[in-house]
């Protein structure tokens, strides 16, 4: 079996597709026009044989300044109608992973069904989901052991119980993002506060800031934010860690 897109080289190792460069870069003045540009550029991809995934992957660079250019209701609409397409393009499973999730489901261990849950009942015994089926809505129940909720970050951070948010958000230190993907930040990572003044001694790093940023929970991602945090917390610190790290 092979992940479909990924490609072996000459010693069978697996190597994923080489990421598209846009020339010139896409702009993000209009949601629609940047739609049927990557549209576009897919179609010419694809006739060249290259495919779809080194395009989606060659938008990394872009993808948070495309994000602060779009107009707060191409965000809106983006959320509404393209954040589901975007996901399962652009953050794909490994090919290691999918080999795993093939066998599993050729031996019967795994099972993947497409149905809206309608219930959930836990006891001494475990927990039974009730869902209707996607298409026929047929009414069916699972039974187990263990349910595991993997439908992805909870972005709405009035909801999150974790104390010390709790408590930012009780104090009016922070508040959320108006597309409720996290907590409101400038694009430095500075929290604003309910009175709508951006806290000077106060920052954001990672998935949280979602709402400023949207592409900010993978570990490449994760690192620049990092380092960038550092730099400006920290100014010259960058500088002087290369310097020691050159003489060791």
């Amino acid at each position: 079996r092979q992940h479909v897109g990924a490609i072996p080289d000459e010693t069978g190792e697996i190597r994923l597709p080489r990421a598209w460069t846009f020339d010139p870069a896409p702009s993000g003045k209009s949601l629609v026009r940047l739609t049927h540009e990557v549209r576009r550029i897919i179609d010419r991809a694809e006739r060249l044989g290259r495919g779809w995934r080194g395009v989606i992957d060659g938008l990394r660079p872009h993808t948070q300044r495309l994000w602060q250019e779009l107009p707060a209701e191409d965000r809106r609409r983006f959320l509404r109608h393209l954040r589901p397409w975007w996901d399962v393009h652009r953050h794909r499973a490994a090919p290691q992973v999918m080999e795993r999730i093939a066998e599993a489901r050729e031996s019967g261990q795994l099972a993947i069904t497409a149905a809206r849950v309608v219930g959930i009942h836990a006891d001494k015994r475990g927990v039974t989901v009730r869902m209707h089926l996607r298409g026929s809505g047929e009414a069916v129940a699972l039974s187990g052991d263990r349910l595991i909720d993997c439908t992805g970050l909870n972005g709405d951070c009035t909801k999150i119980a974790q104390p010390l948010l709790k408590q930012l958000l009780a104090d009016g230190l922070v508040r959320p993002d108006p597309l409720k993907l996290g907590l409101d930040v400038t694009q430095e990572g500075a929290v604003i506060g309910t009175d709508g003044a951006t806290a000077g001694d106060l920052f954001a790093v990672g998935p949280i800031t979602r709402g400023a940023l949207w592409e900010i929970v993978a570990v490449p991602d994760l690192r620049v934010a990092c380092e960038r945090m550092a730099a400006r917390l920290l100014p010259g610190a960058a500088e002087d860690y290369r310097v020691a790290a050159g003489r060791q």
